[in-house]
């Protein structure tokens, strides 16, 4: 009986452990490391404020991150975003239309005129360095026809990068009672605006000329106002290479930049601050991040995952097809410094190849419960003509296991349990008195 017994815990060991692989559930990702060993953020005067992975969106600090508020110019990232992914840099823009909105008064132009032509290149540095209002309705409705439907672009684009709690009316950030964001909205924002090349040699820029056209008669020199890429301004951060300003007396300062130091890129965006505030709270944020963190990559770090370390997988790489197991690039995660990568939990997963063939597994990293990255991981047969029907090729030699394979033992010694403890409860009653 004891025999019996220690066979059946062997093989529920085994059953769980397969379903475990085959059945698991993706961690949900919350928006903010609360592990109690994370390191204790800074106090900050604005009134919402987060700092996230440019990478990945991972959350390093926030103060109501999700409390909507006005954006006022920082809005202009969005309008910048959806420019350059609807237009080339060398097309001609033409002043009309709804691009010739009238603009309350104090608001910053460029004076543009009727019919005014310029390649989308200069109303984009006309947008992001100097600000100009003007400029946004132009590329509003050159992309979107309309700016009410390019409105709607907008909403729909930052739903895209991963807003969760905005809503665009206009391309410029003019007030409104409905056109409103959060400081976290902002960030993931600012980390779409920031993958695109174009973007950062635009927004990075210290300074710009517009040069004479069809109805401009001078040119006209103008200077990023963000003061963090100015060497010669008291708030210059040497880290910080775009972003933008904004401010109007409903939505106070408000901040969002891109900073990076020793291949970590940050985004802070700090929102409603205080008359000079939002520097110092940018900077004191950006230091938070580089002092306290440390990059982690893990396909260069993590070598638990091979065949003769991660269990199921060592009977796999027999002599007819041998193999190998890699981890993916691309996935990095940012760590509390003094936390290494075997001080992290991981989760398995094998990937269902019939909706993706990107890879035969994934491992999720946690932190105390809080999710960091997933990575891909890849078998790389060998000699591929003696590879088992159980795994399926591709042209890159990568292959992956049919999930038929793990899930179907896993089904057969479910009924093998279940036969067994019905069959032990059965001859327990006979003893019974």
């Amino acid at each position: 009986m004891n025999q019996k017994i220690k066979n059946y815990g062997i093989w529920m060991s085994v059953f769980i452990f397969l379903f475990s692989i085959c059945m698991g559930q993706t961690v949900r990702a919350d928006s903010y490391i609360t592990a109690k060993n994370w390191p204790k953020g800074p106090s900050v005067n604005a009134e919402a404020a987060v700092l996230i992975d440019a990478t990945n969106g991972q959350v390093l600090y926030e103060k109501n991150p999700d409390e909507k508020l006005y954006p006022a110019s920082i809005t202009k990232i969005m309008t910048a975003l959806l420019a350059l992914e609807n237009t080339k840099l060398t097309d001609t823009v033409t002043a009309k239309g709804d691009g010739l909105t009238k603009l309350p008064p104090g608001y910053v132009s460029i004076a543009i005129s009727n019919g005014e032509q310029m390649k989308a290149e200069d109303w984009l540095q006309a947008l992001l360095l100097y600000s100009a209002n003007d400029a946004a309705n132009v590329l509003g409705a050159h992309i979107g026809g309309s700016l009410n439907h390019f409105a709607d672009m907008m909403n729909e684009r930052a739903k895209k990068a991963g807003a969760k709690n905005t809503h665009f009316e206009n391309p410029s950030g003019l007030h409104s009672k409905n056109h409103y964001t959060t400081a976290y909205d902002m960030a993931m924002i600012l980390k779409d605006c920031v993958a695109n090349e174009d973007f950062l040699k635009i927004a990075g820029n210290v300074t710009y000329e517009l040069q004479p056209n069809n109805t401009r008669k001078q040119a006209f020199r103008f200077y990023n106002r963000h003061q963090m890429l100015i060497k010669s301004n008291k708030n210059y951060y040497e880290y910080a290479l775009a972003g933008k300003t904004g401010y109007t007396t409903q939505a106070k300062n408000t901040l969002v930049t891109y900073a990076q130091k020793d291949g970590m890129k940050l985004i802070c965006c700090v929102m409603k601050c205080g008359e000079g505030m939002a520097y110092p709270d940018t900077k004191t944020l950006f230091e938070y991040g580089f002092n306290n963190f440390s990059l982690c990559e893990v396909s260069k770090k993590d070598t638990r995952y091979t065949l003769t370390q991660a269990g199921i997988f060592s009977s796999l790489n027999t002599q007819s097809s041998p193999l190998s197991i890699t981890i993916g690039e691309g996935c990095e995660f940012i760590l509390p410094n003094g936390v290494k990568l075997e001080d992290l939990d991981t989760k398995l997963e094998y990937v269902d190849h019939s909706t993706s063939n990107d890879g035969f597994a994934t491992v999720t990293y946690s932190y105390e419960g809080e999710n960091l990255g997933t990575a891909k991981l890849y078998l790389n047969v060998l000699n591929a003509d003696k590879t088992t029907d159980m795994m399926q090729i591709f042209s890159d030699n990568t292959i992956y296991i049919s999930i038929w394979y793990v899930a179907v033992p896993g089904v057969i010694l479910a009924a093998i349990t279940t036969a067994f403890v019905m069959k032990h409860k059965k001859n327990k009653n006979k003893l019974s008195f």
